[in-house]
């Protein structure tokens, strides 16, 4: 089986609850997709939330899941993670 941890493996780490949130990523989705065209309908979005309900990251198509934890973590803790590679920095 695979051996990563759950959070890197399915499509999703909490399922939104309570009211509103249907219009928020519907609203989300037609955003993305000005933006970035219908490929969004297709790949999807995701979305990095807070506890606290702050959206700390929008983007299309898979997550890459141990970024966002860091990120995350980092937003969360004010402390910066070490990067896995330090000499793809400039990319981002």
């Amino acid at each position: 089986g695979d051996s990563r941890p759950t959070y890197e493996t399915q499509p999703y780490v909490a399922e939104p609850v309570g009211e509103g949130w249907e219009e928020f990523v519907k609203a989300e989705l037609d955003t993305a997709a000005e933006q970035a065209g219908d490929k969004v309908f297709e790949e999807g979005i995701a979305l990095v939330v807070a506890n606290d309900g702050k959206v700390l990251r929008r983007g299309v198509g898979k997550v890459p899941w141990r970024q966002m934890v860091d990120e995350l973590e980092e937003a969360v803790t004010g402390e910066e993670k070490e990067k896995a590679n330090p000499l793809l920095d400039f990319i981002e």
